[in-house]
């Protein structure tokens, strides 16, 4: 797990991970926390745009590994170093492992 910058690298990166397909928005974060398996990014979390919305996801056959707390709590930290003055979030209800984060 890393925290990268949002360039160009990235968003290519992010749009060859099958993450990407149900949101987008990752892509839009000023910077983010992934995990990576042989050179795919599976997990990504970050923060951007002009309410620092926190986004969060993780491929499919990687839930249930713990992968998001972790992500999580990496990007938490790294907002706090870059001096972020607030983070909102909002979840699905209907999305179970969101509910439990």
């Amino acid at each position: 797990m890393r925290i990268v910058d949002v360039d160009d690298k990235i968003k290519k990166s992010l749009a060859e991970s099958r993450i990407t397909e149900e949101m987008g928005s990752l892509q839009n974060c000023d910077f983010l926390a992934i995990v990576e398996n042989d050179g795919r990014i599976v997990g990504a979390s970050g923060i951007g745009g002009i309410f620092q919305v926190l986004s969060l996801q993780i491929d499919p056959d990687y839930f249930n590994k713990g992968l998001g707390p972790k992500l999580l709590e990496m990007v938490i930290e790294e907002a706090e170093k870059r001096k972020y003055s607030y983070i909102s979030a909002s979840r699905n209800p209907e999305n179970v492992n969101a509910v439990r984060l």
